[in-house]
């Protein structure tokens, strides 16, 4: 984004202030800004800061992480993610957890969203989340947890373990709870894996989730 403003002072004790206003932020991300002081030919200081600029959410467009649970609404487009790793949840299926494909993250957006990444219909029922497949292997299933070793499942028929809880925190790490299951309740994913993880529900012992939601 643009420069829309900047003022500089020299507070004559050695030291100076520089203030930058950024303009109105459609993309977000990282934000790179090169400053120089000079006093004549005294002397000359030159610095780079990096700041990461959110954007202003009523201008949002494509995938972004969602960091506030009220942000979600039910027909909303998602994709669940590793909060650790730029994976998300893929359109093909493995038997007894969710497969993963590549994704990339740029600051608080994902860019290029490939087919292969799997994207959920979010349904809200007695107050609670589920996750309805769109696409591939999945498309018209549910996920939900068996309550069985770390799988994660899916279904055409949603009940109890299907449905979720949801609490979000500052940074998007997303504990996401079913209803319907004892131990192994927690959607996560693998953060032993360096790349390439599985998606699993569990005993809250693995790597909190993520949620990126399509802001059209």
């Amino acid at each position: 984004n643009p420069i829309s403003a900047y003022s500089f002072t020299d507070n004559g004790d050695g030291t100076a202030k520089a203030v930058v206003s950024f303009g109105e932020n459609t993309t977000g991300g990282t934000r790179n800004v090169d400053l120089t002081f000079s006093a004549g030919s005294q002397w000359t200081v030159s610095t780079s800061i990096s700041i990461v600029q959110d954007v202003n959410p009523a201008l949002k467009t494509g995938w972004w992480l969602v960091t506030d649970v009220n942000d979600l609404k039910a027909g909303d487009e998602i994709i669940i993610a590793a909060t650790g790793l730029d994976y998300a949840i893929s359109t093909t299926t493995n038997t007894n957890n969710r497969k993963s494909t590549a994704i990339t993250k740029d600051g608080g957006a994902l860019k290029d969203v490939s087919e292969s990444v799997q994207v959920y219909s979010l349904e809200i029922v007695d107050g609670l989340y589920a996750f309805k497949g769109t696409l591939g292997d999945d498309a018209g299933k549910y996920i939900y947890a068996p309550d069985t070793k770390n799988y994660m499942k899916v279904t055409t028929s949603l009940a109890n373990s299907g449905k979720w809880t949801i609490s979000i925190a500052g940074d998007g790490a997303a504990t996401i709870v079913s209803n319907g299951a004892a131990t192994y309740k927690y959607m996560q994913y693998n953060n032993k894996a360096t790349s390439s993880p599985a998606f699993y529900c569990t005993d809250g012992s693995m790597g909190a989730v993520c949620l990126y939601k399509n802001f059209k």
